[in-house]
């Protein structure tokens, strides 16, 4: 056999792994059960990710109260977001328990408001907690933050702006300034006409008076 076909054999016995992604937590790719729980756990603490545009916070080894008695069978933790989420009016967490049986497949239980988050001593559950929070939507004008890089441009449109409102607010004091001195102007005149009336008046009523 040559060598190229022993390659080619190679090849479709052992496919390359490269450009294949490992599945995260809630990557709907995931086959579920005890490998699923694994990949949701790598990290201590709270982690995020989003299902369907909506952002769910997920803590390994813990499960919520007040939940449904009954449960769904889900494929994996994506599918359990997934159903908290179709049923956002009452659906405020879910807890997901992959089958220890199967590397496939788990349970899902739905919680309503006023759950609570109870740790769990087994280690088997994971608790994901919808959040009124949404994934931004590329191109979405509300979510068009200065991308890195671009502080020195922010910087000096900034400095623009604080020298037009600079300018604006010395224009309007000046002509501000103009107008009240324009009013002192007019209450003089009005001052200096009134004393030269008295002033006639008065000079004509000694005037008279002496005739």
């Amino acid at each position: 056999m040559s060598t190229r076909s022993s390659l080619f054999l190679l090849v479709l016995l052992f496919p390359p792994t490269w450009g294949q992604e490992t599945p995260t937590c809630l990557s709907p790719a995931s086959n579920g059960g005890p490998p699923n729980k694994a990949a949701c756990c790598l990290e201590p603490g709270r982690q995020e990710e989003s299902v369907d545009g909506v952002i769910y916070e997920y803590i390994c080894n813990h499960y919520a109260t007040n939940t449904n008695v009954f449960y769904h069978e889900v494929l994996n933790a994506y599918e359990c977001a997934k159903k908290c989420s179709e049923e956002a009016g009452l659906c405020h967490a879910a807890s997901w328990k992959p089958k220890a049986s199967s590397s496939e497949g788990g349970r899902c239980f739905l919680a309503m408001a006023g759950f609570v988050e109870k740790p769990d001593r087994n280690g088997e559950w994971l608790l994901l907690v919808r959040t009124d929070r949404m994934e931004p939507v590329a191109g979405d004008p509300s979510h068009d933050y200065p991308q890195p890089g671009c502080e020195e441009e922010v910087d000096d449109a900034w400095t623009q702006c604080e020298t037009v409102v600079d300018e604006y607010c010395e224009m309007r004091t000046a002509h501000m300034q103009q107008q009240l001195d324009a009013k002192d102007a007019d209450l003089v005149n009005c001052m200096h006409f009134h004393a030269l009336s008295f002033f006639f008046i008065a000079t004509a009523y000694l005037f008279s008076g002496l005739v």
